[in-house]
């Protein structure tokens, strides 16, 4: 009896040599927000380290130092000059709906009228059919026995100008010769296109026909005729 309590003698000996507190201290690599100490066991009481300890780690801005001793339970105090950082958000990828485009819309151009080729017939056959024809009323000047008379005004809004028509009466015994026939708006002379007969006989009368291809001014609107060599008549009708 006695060897054996000297066998369990030893042994506790062997054993408190052997599993002092210090070689039971777990060592870890820490970083910032990990565990830095623990123990094997679950308890709410202070642990018994036997060490003093003081450790200082720095990362970034951040410090955070380690304080324990004696029989104290370590004791961890953290100084962080950083903000925080937050727990990274979940994500949750949404998919929009796309709003439907929109059907792309032409630019209105205006689109000028198609060029016209007028002649003197259709240029009469126009007078008489467009309603807003203007037949004028003894609108007549005469130089030496030369009559110039003007006849009606037509006009054509969806085009922004009018036709003009005029009378020439040769009552002389020689020919009669235009020189030049124009309109003028004021001191505008406007862009015409005259048909007419280059010679006009000796008794005979020749209907004419003025173009005006722009939209003028109508105040102090002046049909001008000249004529080439003989007595150089001038003729000057307002309407």
């Amino acid at each position: 009896m006695k060897y054996w309590i000297l066998y369990i003698f030893s042994a506790l000996m062997v054993a408190a040599f052997f599993f002092r507190p210090e070689n039971n201290m777990p060592v870890v690599e820490v970083s910032v927000g990990q565990v830095l100490y623990s123990v094997n066991v679950a308890t709410a009481a202070a642990v018994v380290t036997g060490y003093g300890l003081l450790v200082q780690e720095r990362h970034g801005d951040s410090a955070m130092e380690i304080i324990g001793g004696g029989t104290d339970a370590p004791v961890v105090s953290s100084t962080i000059t950083e903000v925080e950082k937050e727990k990274p958000k979940r994500v949750v990828a949404t998919r929009h709906r796309r709003a439907p485009e929109k059907p792309a819309t032409a630019k209105e151009v205006k689109r000028e009228p198609p060029e016209e080729a007028l002649n003197p017939y259709i240029i009469a056959r126009m007078i008489r059919t467009i309603d807003e024809t203007q037949y004028f009323r003894e609108i007549v000047e005469e130089r030496s026995r030369v009559n110039i008379e003007l006849l009606s005004l037509t006009p054509r809004r969806e085009r922004n100008d009018y036709l003009l028509a005029f009378r020439v009466v040769n009552n002389t015994d020689t020919h009669f010769i235009p020189r030049t026939v124009s309109v003028r708006h004021g001191a505008q002379v406007a862009r015409t296109q005259v048909f007419l007969d280059h010679i006009i006989s000796a008794g005979r009368t020749a209907d004419g026909y003025i173009w005006v291809r722009e939209k003028l001014p109508t105040a102090a609107r002046q049909f001008n005729l000249i004529e080439s060599g003989g007595r150089n008549r001038r003729f000057r009708i307002s309407f």
